[in-house]
């Protein structure tokens, strides 16, 4: 589906990883930006917009903290005196435009597309930690598009939302009432201004990570009422009652992974019940797919305490309580989560 030429280079040159930067004097570009000079619009005053993290310290070094009020007082100046740095030392002699700063240190801006080969040179490890780059280009016509798309593309529009509007589009599921009518749809979408952190979501028992939150679905999984005529991110809802066969729709949509499928068979059944009595009986050891990621280690930064996919009743542990929950789930029973 064409709607954008999206070249999502994220350049990930966190300070202290092993990173190959770009220095100020090498006249070598960083290969993802050479790329993207090959596969330039083919207007050089087309706008590149760009999504960056400020790199350098964080609200904890503060010499405040752990003074919340304080150190974010004295986050915010040292934040706007690093993106005054920025903007006399990385666009320097450029024209850039920041359109908007989202959370701490994420900054939305747009530079021309002429202008890249001037700023890839420079020592943006330095100063930037992550960067994300897109070329604009005209979206699909709304004719091409099915009628729920139509309608994101006109409610982004509407949001004030920067070109390219979306990406990654897919409805997962379509739920008809009984006269044969789409009554909502279940859809997977991304939308500008990422912000590069690490975050996890549980939906009914689907279990999703990503390095990015968005701003139009945090975590990409949206619903359209169609009697409403509007659109909910699934991060924010807290009852799917209201969407009938909207939880096994989520189960269903095979994003993420789904709590206790310890088979990794992209199902819950009595073989992952087994496989967990086994583990918690010390007659075999919990595969490492059961960890939820590289996220674990970060696990008292995402929203969701998860660190194992076996912790089906979502306790903070794995044990044979979750079996118990897991057999009553299989058997149309509740269970208690949390």
């Amino acid at each position: 589906m064409k709607r954008i030429i999206a070249l999502l280079l994220s350049v990930l040159l966190v300070i202290g990883c092993s990173v190959i930067g770009v220095s100020a004097q090498s006249d070598k570009l960083h290969p993802d930006l050479e790329v993207l000079l090959q596969k330039k619009a083919p207007d050089d005053d087309v706008s590149v917009y760009i999504t960056y993290a400020i790199a350098g310290k964080s609200v904890a070094d503060m010499p405040s903290w752990p003074d919340r009020a304080a150190a974010n007082a004295e986050y915010k100046e040292y934040r706007l005196a690093k993106q005054a740095e920025i903007q006399s030392v990385i666009f320097d002699g450029l024209e850039v435009t920041v359109l908007n700063t989202i959370g701490d240190n994420s900054v939305i801006a747009y530079v021309k597309a002429k202008d890249i080969a001037v700023l890839a040179p420079r020592d943006l490890v330095a100063y930037i930690s992550y960067i994300d780059l897109t070329i604009e280009e005209e979206p699909e016509s709304a004719e091409t598009m099915s009628s729920t798309e139509a309608k994101l593309l006109e409610y982004v529009k509407g949001k004030g939302a920067m070109p390219p509007y979306y990406t990654n589009y897919e409805e997962l599921y379509t739920h008809q009432n009984a006269e044969g009518e789409t009554d909502w749809v279940l859809l997977y979408s991304l939308g500008e201004g990422a912000m590069p952190w690490y975050v996890c979501g549980v939906y009914h028992h689907r279990v999703i990570l990503r390095s990015e939150e968005w701003s139009l679905f945090a975590l990409g999984i949206g619903l359209y009422d169609a009697k409403e005529d509007t659109f909910y991110d699934l991060a924010k809802m807290r009852d799917y009652d209201k969407y009938e066969g909207l939880a096994e729709a989520i189960d269903a949509c095979g994003k993420g992974k789904l709590l206790g499928d310890l088979d990794n068979d992209d199902d819950i059944s009595i073989a992952d019940c087994t496989i967990l009595q086994r583990c918690e009986a010390a007659l075999c050891e919990y595969p490492q797919s059961d960890l939820v990621g590289s996220y674990s280690y970060k696990y008292e930064d995402i929203k969701t305490p998860l660190r194992y996919y076996s912790d089906f009743n979502r306790d903070g542990e794995r044990s044979i309580i979750d079996v118990t929950c897991m057999q009553r789930y299989l058997a149309g029973m509740t269970y208690p989560v949390g």
